[in-house]
Parts: structure tokens; sequence; C-alpha cells
């Protein structure tokens, strides 16, 4: 009976150190590759969807930045905060060959994201999926209908990898407006975002252990 107390409790003792919690706030800049798709305009044909291409959106001073809040528990990772995002396409359709003008149309929106990660220790990586909810800021080259839209939700794939405990890479891609296609809007943009961030963990604060279940 005494070996089976003193087991429960070597095991409540490692169970208990076992989780380790930490609280991170960072900022992150960087830049996005990206494109807008026209699939769901069913009357527009396959040469008029082939007229917009993806390209750097420059904005200043970055094409992204924002502040993140992470929460992480042993090996998994709950990310979320804000940040500004610009979503580009060009356009090389008007002009005659071979001069083609160049025209690139940027839309810029707040993001709200929530992304679980799974922690690959070893390698300092994390590999995270989950959703963004967007809302566009402004309009430009945007369709009548598109306008009235300007809430949205994006799927997001996550791969990052820590520098140190301070600094970090963020590599994203975001299927913009996946909300239009699963209720299949017309008159709206879906948008394809490649992101590289460059972040830096400005406040952190480790909690107190507490026994795993």
């Amino acid at each position: 009976m005494d070996k089976l107390l003193v087991g429960l409790v070597v095991y409540f003792l490692a169970s208990y150190n076992s989780v380790f919690a930490q609280v991170n706030l960072s900022v992150s800049v960087g830049v996005n590759y990206s494109n807008f798709d026209l699939s769901l305009f069913p009357h527009v044909s396959q040469n008029e969807k082939d007229l917009y291409h993806y390209t750097f959106a420059f904005g200043f001073p970055f094409s992204n930045l924002g502040i993140g809040i992470e929460y992480s528990l042993n090996s998994i990772s709950l990310y979320s905060g804000l940040k500004l995002s610009d979503r580009a396409s060009s356009d090389y359709s008007t002009g005659f060959p071979p001069h083609y003008d160049h025209l690139v149309y940027t839309y810029t929106f707040l993001e709200l994201p929530a992304v679980v990660a799974w922690k690959i220790k070893k390698m300092n990586l994390e590999l995270g999926i989950g959703i963004n909810i967007n809302h566009r800021l402004g309009s430009n080259y945007v369709n009548q209908n598109d306008e009235t839209k300007l809430w949205g939700m994006d799927l997001r794939a996550m791969i990052k990898y820590n520098i140190n405990e301070i600094f970090y890479i963020n590599f994203t891609y975001t299927q913009g407006n996946i909300d239009k296609a699963i209720y299949a809007y017309e008159n709206v943009y879906m948008f394809n975002v490649f992101s590289l961030n460059v972040g830096y963990n400005f406040w952190r604060i480790k909690l107190r252990n507490t026994p795993s279940i």
C-alpha cells in the first residue's frame, strides 16, 4: 500500500512538472504575395480569369503588420491577435503586346486570426491551422455586390520557425473569403495570400504549472 501511495505521489509530481504554460505578446512585419480568384463568377470565361496574376503587395511601410498573442501549453499553442494586411492582384489585360500595362489592385484588411499549432521542439518549428476573420477597409477595384460584404472568413495554414525565444520567422498561406465559397455567393473575390513575417516577442509571462489530466 505504501509503495502504491509513493508511486501515485511520484506520478502526480511528474505530471505536475510536465505541464508548462506561458503567454507571449509579439509584433510582426512582413510581405504578402497574393492574387484574387474569380472562380465564383460562372459567367466569366477562363480567358478572362487568367488576366489576374500573383503579385507582391507593397504597402507602407510593409504589406502586413500586427500584434499577436500566443498561449502555449506544452506542445500546443493557440494564436490570435490583430493584423493589417494588404492583399493585391495584378492585371496585364490592357494595352497591346508586347507592351502590356501593369495594373495592381490592392485591398487592405483587418484580420483576427485563431490558429492552433503543434510544436516540433527539436526543429524549433510549429505547424498550425485555423481560421481568420477579416474586415475589408475601404474599397478599390471591387464589384458592386462585393462592396456590400465587408466581413469574411479565411482558412489559414502556418509554419513558424523560432530563431530563439525572442525572434521568429512565420510563413502563412491564407485562402481568403472561404465563407463566400461555402454559401456560393457571386460577384465576390476569393484571395490566395502567401505571407512571410519576422516577429519579435516583446513580453512573456510563465504561468504556474498545473497538473496534467
